[in-house]
């Protein structure tokens, strides 16, 4: 279906063509409107988007007719709406789905699949956006522990990162500047032959990081 150049209609959004080539300028004029992709062979609508108020005073839909909503309910917006069986039927998310800026409760464990991360020119990066759970064997005498990339601003999130020394060991870890630690000492390394660390990092709303170590314990 495409949309009527029927002017004739005054729900069909007859003025798309004249639409101009701007894009910017296309999204600011259809943010003001209200769009109904209309049959014009059977002259019923098949699909639109806007508030409940301009659809219910619209009674030309068929069964099958999707609907997307921008009204406010409840403090959600449902995604979309299917005509069947002469109404309305919502097709939220499930109930089981987690979502956004709501309290989830889960009730079974949650998994992480480690990240191995190899070091690069002295540097180990940190990226806050992957897994929650880093892998990293020090390989070289000294490396630095990179500041965590790709983090958001003012949220907290914490980082599991295994700090794992190579068959020499005696390897040193220091960290960037946005690290901070209890005490402002920076935690100790276990420096034996394939000896394991594990660093807990924690974002604060300053957008440092807190260091907690467990030493040797491989």
């Amino acid at each position: 279906m495409a949309f009527s150049d029927d002017e004739t209609n005054p729900t069909d959004v007859y003025s798309i063509p004249a639409y101009p080539s701007n894009a910017r300028a296309h999204r600011a004029m259809l943010k003001a409107r209200w769009a109904v992709e209309h049959d014009v062979n059977e002259g019923r609508h098949k699909f639109a988007f806007g508030t409940t108020a301009t659809r219910d005073g619209i009674t030309t839909w068929v069964d099958g007719s999707i609907f997307f909503n921008t009204s406010i309910v409840s403090g959600f917006v449902p995604q979309i709406y299917i005509s069947a069986l002469g109404g309305w039927q919502s097709l939220e998310p499930h109930a089981g789905i987690p979502r956004l800026a709501a309290l989830n409760i889960f009730g079974a464990a949650q998994f992480a699949t480690p990240v191995v991360v190899t070091p690069s020119g002295g540097n180990i990066a940190v990226a806050a956006n992957t897994s929650p759970y880093k892998k990293v064997t020090l390989n070289a005498a000294s490396l630095q522990l990179s500041n965590p990339t790709a983090g958001v601003s003012g949220s907290v999130t914490s980082i599991l990162v295994e700090v794992i020394q190579d068959a020499t060991g005696g390897r040193a870890l220091t960290f960037d500047t946005a690290y901070r630690f209890p005490g402002n000492v920076a935690p100790i390394i276990a420096s034996g032959a394939n000896d394991v660390t594990l660093l807990s990092l924690t974002q604060m709303s300053t957008g440092n990081w807190l260091v907690l170590a467990a030493a040797d314990v491989g």
